[in-house]
């Protein structure tokens, strides 16, 4: 029945091996306590995660609905590493799946830098990858009624690197 001990022990728990789940039992234990005790808590929790458990501190941001802090997190990560393939631990792109709705230009912004950098890899099955996350692009513009800004972006694509017949190809595979 000690809500501070149960509270203390869920929050060491969190810092010493951060994972979603933990900080979930941390915000029921401290919310349990009442008083607003969770968001004093949830400010200190992220600020420590932010350091030491990058991943679980944007997880938790994205857990929370918390999109704009979470985009601002991943915004230095990239999303293809030096060979050109998706950095499998990375966050940028699921934090842009989750921002489509809420926050549509700025995950615009990761799809296309994700896309320019999948080109600039030089490899055809890269390419392929670059064309279906450019018909994402796409997508939103014609969510947010702007599909003419689509069509010229593509077409801006596809006069940058007009001598990458490998990934015209691509995008006419994709519909582009």
């Amino acid at each position: 029945g000690d809500l501070d001990a149960v509270a203390r022990w869920t929050e060491a728990l969190l810092l010493a091996a951060p994972t979603i789940e933990r900080w979930r039992a941390a915000r029921r234990a401290f919310e349990a306590r009442g008083e607003g005790g969770w968001e004093g808590a949830r400010a200190r929790l992220l600020h420590a995660l932010e350091r030491s458990a990058h991943r679980v501190a944007v997880e938790a941001l994205l857990d929370e609905g918390d999109l704009a802090r979470a985009l601002a997190l991943v915004d230095p990560e990239p999303t293809v590493d030096a060979s050109g393939a998706p950095v499998p631990a990375g966050m940028k792109l699921r934090v842009a799946e989750a921002a489509e709705r809420a926050h549509p230009r700025e995950a615009m912004g990761i799809w296309k830098g994700h896309v320019r950098d999948l080109i600039a890899s030089g490899r055809r099955t890269r390419y392929r990858e670059a064309a279906v996350t450019a018909r994402r692009v796409c997508a939103l513009y014609d969510a947010m009624n702007e599909a003419a800004s689509g069509q010229r972006w593509v077409a801006e694509l596809r006069e940058s690197h007009g001598r990458l017949r490998a990934l015209r190809e691509e995008l006419a595979a994709a519909g582009l």
